[in-house]
């Protein structure tokens, strides 16, 4: 049951006060003063109230919320040694939350590495690893990412060029290539394809100075409504041509083939983006019942431009490949912190639910349902092998192809298979390293992505924080397409299924001719705040709320 429009648009314009009302009503408003040691040596907080200013209001809820609901909470200080307050920017409210938030991001410390869980190599001193703040102000209504990092929501809807490139060579001599372009997209309209060359943008040369070019690559490939651009077609001959920023569907399936390699029957997918199941589950459907058909006994996974999304179609997607042959298995478990497991915490109760379409649910009794009312415990959390109609019933062997930006639930999908089949991993040496997950909180105008749970397959596997090792390292090589027994990744792939093992590098079937490198480590901008371009694309694993069960 919802509520009308105008009654939830009230709850949630009432909603902080409330919230500071009844937090009020639950801690007995302590002050700071009656706070004593004992109480700040044990954890034990409060709700303090000093203005009914939004901004500092939205401040101290961002730290209130992440006590009940972040991974891992009980790392937190208290609200009067954290002062949530002093992070309120009144001129720019959302870049005082990011650093808010990066600040509790910093307490929780990886024992293995000595570092927060969330440090992010790229933006030590800036950008957390997994939690972030999306102000729906600002982003596409049905966008579940912050708009920085992809112009593609959750419905597979993009809004940009359609295309993602890579530099081959060094600093000062290197190639921009393009890795991939979506058909329906502007790039993909104009007759641009993977493995073409740019060489000018906006009028401007471009591979011979990378810090000179640095502002020309984003400002013409990214940021800009429209870019003129030139360069080589990857068969010969040359193109000129100008995009202007369009709205289409971009498609999660980039590529699918089947190669038959004597008695078997190899299937490869390269999958873009675990978008809403309503769009992707039909793309994947579309693929796998090809592969059902063909029989297909082994399949190659190209998750190399993947960096997450939907939890709901990673699990559609692991169903296609092993659901048929271990179907009731445990597939998944999610681990949200002790206390929500528990059921316990403080502010959650304050806080209406929001289903997936922002509706406010009723209890029975007329009640509204609060997100202290949903169950958090790993028993209600914990995800099955599910038989579907297009199931492949037959694999024993998946190879993945992966690079640094392969994260979240792509890495998902990969754990998940680990326990049953023979996985194995080309690619970069290592993935992004996303094991938790998230769905949003409602604070204002923004939807808070805390890290809320870990997942971990039926081995209770799950703790690759630091990322995933390939089993085989080799570098993507845009001159050939995606699906191309020619590309280094995609024929040691191959290799392996025929031979259980990976080709020696003389054996390889293809390397680029020129500038065969990747981007060296000359290139420092790759990897600095600033000048990095992976910033542009989301790494997340979105759980649906609706999924939570809510305790009756």
């Amino acid at each position: 049951m919802s509520l009308p429009n105008k009654i939830i648009n009230n709850i949630i314009k009432n909603f902080f006060a409330l919230m500071m009302v009844i937090g009020c009503l639950l801690t007995s408003c302590k002050k700071d003063k009656e706070i004593d040691k004992e109480d700040q040596d044990k954890g034990a907080d409060s709700i303090v109230v000093t203005t009914t200013d939004p901004i500092l209001l939205h401040a101290d809820s961002l730290f209130y919320f992440a006590k009940d609901v972040y991974l891992w909470n009980t790392d937190l200080p208290t609200y009067q040694v954290f002062k949530p307050q002093q992070y309120a920017n009144s001129n720019d409210e959302l870049s005082g939350l990011d650093k808010e938030l990066f600040a509790i991001t910093r307490y929780a410390i990886n024992s293995e590495t000595g570092l927060p869980y969330e440090y992010y190599a790229n933006d030590p001193d800036g950008t957390s690893k997994y939690s972030f703040i999306d102000d729906l102000s600002a982003a596409s209504s049905s966008a579940f990412h912050a708009k920085e990092k992809s112009q593609i929501d959750d419905n597979g809807y993009a809004k940009d060029l359609g295309i993602e490139f890579g530099l081959y060579g060094t600093d000062t001599n290197y190639d921009i290539y393009l890795l991939y372009v979506f058909p329906n997209s502007p790039a993909g309209k104009a007759g641009l394809k993977r493995g073409d060359i740019i060489t000018t943008i906006n009028g401007k040369s471009v591979g011979s100075n990378f810090d000179n070019d640095y502002s020309s690559i984003i400002n013409g490939l990214y940021t800009s409504s429209s870019v003129s651009l030139k360069g080589t077609k990857l068969g010969g001959g040359s193109f000129s041509t100008t995009l202007s920023v369009t709205s289409y569907q971009a498609n999660s399936v980039l590529a699918d083939t089947i190669y038959k390699a004597g008695t078997k029957n190899i299937g490869y997918l390269a999958f873009y983006q675990f978008t809403d199941p309503e769009h992707g589950d039909i793309e994947l459907d579309n693929v796998f019942s090809k592969f059902k058909t063909s029989n297909v006994d082994n399949l190659i996974v190209d998750l190399r431009f993947n960096g997450g999304g939907y939890v709901a179609t990673a699990e559609y997607l692991i169903n296609l490949i092993a659901g048929a042959k271990l179907n009731g298995k445990i597939m998944f478990k999610e681990y949200y912190n002790n206390d929500l497991q528990q059921g316990k915490f403080n502010y959650l109760q304050t806080l209406p639910y929001l289903d997936d379409n922002n509706k406010i649910e009723l209890k029975n009794n007329g009640d509204t349902v609060t997100y202290a009312d949903l169950d958090y415990t790993v028993a209600k959390n914990t995800s099955n092998f599910k038989s579907l109609g297009n199931s492949l019933s037959n694999i024993n062997t998946v190879v993945f192809i992966v690079s640094s930006g392969t994260a979240s639930a792509s890495e998902l999908v990969i754990n998940n298979l680990k326990p049953y089949l023979t996985v194995k991993l080309v690619g970069d040496s290592t993935t992004y390293g996303k094991p938790v997950g998230f769905f949003p909180i409602r604070i204002g105008k923004y939807d808070v992505y805390y890290s809320m749970f870990q997942t971990k397959n039926s081995n209770g596997e799950g703790s690759y924080f630091n990322g995933m090792l390939s089993d085989e390292k080799r570098t993507d090589n845009p001159k050939y397409a995606l699906g191309d027994l020619n590309e280094d990744c995609i024929y040691s792939a191959y290799y392996f299924l025929n031979n259980n093992s990976f080709p020696t590098k003389n054996n390889t079937k293809a390397s680029l001719k020129s500038r065969t490198s990747p981007v060296s480590t000359t290139l420092k901008q790759l990897s600095s705040a600033q000048k990095n371009l992976r910033e542009f694309r989301f790494q997340g694993m979105l759980e649906k709320r609706n999924r939570l069960v809510i305790k009756k």
